[in-house]
């Protein structure tokens, strides 16, 4: 009996540590309004240094459009959502070569873009140059498994920093070959 008492207890203080949010029914992808997606209450159960800001609870009715791509049966990322009329997003396709980002690279990662020379666009040798520091990767393309040499990833610029930022990353981009850091948590 006492068994039962204690795993009871700990079922329930296990409940009581989980928090009500919203789920995706099916898959969405950025750029959907939420009022065209199909979202269902689930709970979370926060642990990893989770808090019950990190994903989109209940309590708070949903507007606006996706910023990524989630998957079916995904916990809603409180930050995966773009106000009704927010900024402008600019999206910076980047083709990158295997082994130049991390193999388990996912929608949601925080990186900084670096390109690094190629040998025959070094000023001096090493010269890698950070182009962009922490901006969130929206498009995670797989790597082809018929040998392609790279993948597609997009990465989004804020607005503040896009016009600003822009011709410049291009231009980078354009002599060297790109390499993505996964940096934070």
């Amino acid at each position: 009996m006492a068994v039962s008492t204690l795993i009871g207890a700990r079922v329930v203080a296990a409940a009581d540590e989980s928090v009500p949010v919203w789920v995706t029914a099916d898959a969405v992808r950025a750029g959907d309004e939420v009022a065209d997606v199909d979202l269902v209450p689930g709970r979370a159960l926060l642990t990893d240094g989770a808090s019950a800001t990190t994903y989109l609870g209940t309590g708070t009715e949903p507007a606006g459009v996706f910023d990524r791509d989630l998957e079916a049966g995904e916990l809603v990322p409180a930050g995966a959502l773009e106000a009704p009329g927010a900024q402008t997003r600019t999206d910076v396709p980047l083709s990158v070569e295997v082994g130049a980002a991390p193999v388990n690279l996912a929608v949601g990662d925080v990186v900084d873009v670096w390109v690094v020379p190629t040998d025959d666009t070094a000023v001096r040798p090493s010269a890698a140059q950070r182009v962009l520091r922490g901006v969130p990767v929206t498009v995670a393309g797989e790597v082809d498994a018929l040998g392609s040499a790279g993948r597609q990833v997009v990465v989004r610029l804020a607005e503040t920093r896009s016009a600003r930022l822009l011709g410049d990353v291009l231009g980078a981009i354009g002599n060297g070959r790109v390499v993505l850091v996964r940096v934070g948590g």
